[in-house]
C-alpha cells in the first residue's frame, strides 16, 4: 500500500471518529479527555458556574409591559409568563433554558398555540435531539428526525456568527481548558488514591534484600502508622521526613483551572467559593451590580427578547433585576434628586426609571427651591389617558 493510500485511510478513520464523537456530543482535546455534557458537569467549577447562572436568572420575577406615549405600562394578564410550561414551575423552565445555553450554546423550545394563534405553552427539548439547517435566510428544524415548523420553534443562541445554523457551545470551544481540568482531577484522584508521595523513609547503611525491606516496611506500618506505638529504631535505622512540593503545586494548578473555567462563563471566582480578594459589605454590594452588568445581562437580554417575540408587537417582557441593583438605589435616587432640583428631570420621569406609576402634577419641572414650579413649554397629557385598556389585556398572551 502506498503512503498516500495509508494517509487517505487514516484521514477517513479520523473523520469517522470525529463524526461519532460529535453524535455523542463530545470530542477529545489535546489532553485526550473527551469533553461532553456529562464529563464537563463532573468538573465542580463547570457545575458551579452553570448552576450559578441558571439559579440567578430563573429566580427573577418576569413582567409584561406595553410602551405608550413614552411610558412603560405593566399588563396584568400574564398567565403564560407565570407558568410558561403547564407541567412545571416557571423557575424550572427558565433554569432549563439557561442551562442549555451555558452547556450547548443553544436552547430549543416547542411552541404551542391556541386557535387564535396566542402562545399557551412552551416545551423545552434537549439540544442533542435537534438538527438545524440554515440556507442563508432562515433556519429549518428537525426534532427526532421530524420536521418542526420554524414558527413553532423558540431557538435561543448563546454565541453565533453570520451564516451559522446554531450557537457555539462554550464546552466545545473551550474543550482543552475543561479537558485539562478533567485530566487534573483524574491525576489528583490517582495520586492520593495510591498514597501520593510517602511522608517519610527509613534509611540504613546496610544492604537489605527485598524480603527484608518488605518485612521492615510492614512492621513499621503496623506498629507505628496503624497502632501509633512509639518507634524503636535499631540496627542503624534512621527515620527521615520527606518534604514534597508536589501537593502544593497541584493545589496551585487546580486553582488556576478554576479561574480559567470561571473566565469562560464570566463568573467572578469568589462567587463560586474560589480564592479571591477578601469581601467587605461595600464591595459585596458593588459586586452584585457588576455581576448583573457584566455576567447576567447578556443571558437575560437573550431570554427577554426571545420571550418578547411570543407576544403581539408593542408588548415586551422584562426580568425584574432590582434585587441586584438595590445597592445602587441610594446613589441613583440622590442623583435624580439633584437633577429634579436642577430642572433637568421631572418627578414622573424619575419614577418611570423605577417602574413606578406617575402621579398628578409630577410632569412639571421644579426649581432648586422646593415647590416652586418652572414654566413648561407644553402641558403633558392628563394622568389616566395612558392607563391600561381592556384591549391590551385581551391581546396579551
Amino acid at each position: 500500500m502506498s503512503i498516500f493510500k495509508r494517509i487517505e485511510k487514516r484521514e477517513a478513520s479520523l473523520n469517522t471518529l470525529t463524526e461519532l464523537l460529535k453524535q455523542r456530543g463530545g470530542s477529545p482535546g489535546y489532553t485526550g479527555e473527551t469533553v461532553n455534557e456529562a464529563s464537563a458537569l463532573s468538573v465542580s467549577t463547570v457545575m458551579a458556574c452553570v448552576s450559578l447562572l441558571s439559579d440567578s436568572i430563573a429566580g427573577l420575577p418576569l413582567h409584561l409591559f406595553r410602551e405608550q406615549s413614552g411610558r412603560k405600562v405593566e399588563l396584568s394578564n400574564t398567565a403564560f409568563l407565570d407558568k410558561p410550561n403547564i407541567n412545571e414551575m416557571r423557575f424550572e423552565t427558565i433554569h432549563q433554558i439557561i442551562t442549555s445555553l451555558a452547556i450547548h450554546g443553544n436552547s430549543y423550545s416547542i411552541i404551542d398555540r391556541d386557535k387564535q394563534g396566542r402562545v399557551t405553552n412552551i416545551q423545552n427539548i434537549h439540544p442533542s435531539i435537534v438538527k438545524v439547517k440554515f440556507n442563508g435566510s432562515k433556519r429549518s428544524y428537525q426534532v427526532n428526525n421530524k420536521v418542526v415548523d420554524p414558527a413553532n420553534m423558540l431557538h435561543i443562541l448563546w454565541f453565533s456568527q453570520p451564516g451559522q445554523a446554531e450557537g457555539i457551545s462554550p464546552l466545545r470551544t473551550n474543550k482543552n481548558t475543561i479537558g485539562l481540568a478533567l485530566a487534573m482531577e483524574r491525576h489528583v484522584a490517582q495520586w492520593y488514591g495510591q498514597g501520593a508521595t510517602p511522608s517519610s523513609v527509613l534509611e540504613t547503611e546496610h544492604d537489605l534484600t527485598p524480603e527484608q525491606a518488605k518485612m521492615l516496611q510492614d512492621s513499621w506500618s503496623l506498629s507505628h502508622n496503624m497502632n501509633r506505638k512509639p518507634a524503636v529504631l535499631t540496627g542503624g535505622l534512621r527515620w527521615k521526613a520527606i518534604q514534597s512540593e508536589a501537593g502544593s503545586e497541584l493545589v496551585a494548578a487546580r486553582e488556576l483551572q478554576v479561574s480559567e473555567i470561571a473566565r469562560i462563563f464570566r463568573v467572578p471566582s469568589n462567587m463560586i467559593n474560589a480564592q479571591g480578594p477578601s469581601m467587605t459589605y461595600s464591595n459585596v454590594q458593588s459586586q452584585g451590580t457588576a455581576f448583573l452588568r457584566f455576567t447576567l445581562l447578556p443571558w437575560i437580554n437573550r431570554v427577554e427578547q426571545a420571550l418578547t417575540s411570543l407576544f403581539p408587537r408593542g408588548q415586551f417582557v422584562k426580568f425584574d433585576v432590582g434585587e441586584y441593583l438595590r445597592s445602587d438605589k441610594l446613589t441613583q435616587v440622590k442623583t435624580q434628586q439633584t437633577m429634579i432640583a436642577s430642572g433637568l428631570l421631572t418627578p414622573n420621569e424619575a419614577r418611570f426609571e423605577h417602574d413606578l406609576e406617575p402621579y398628578e402634577g409630577g410632569d412639571k419641572f421644579v426649581m432648586a427651591l422646593p415647590g416652586a414650579p418652572m414654566a413648561t413649554p407644553f402641558d403633558p397629557p392628563p394622568v389616566g389617558e395612558d392607563q391600561e385598556t381592556p384591549e391590551d389585556n385581551e391581546n396579551a398572551v
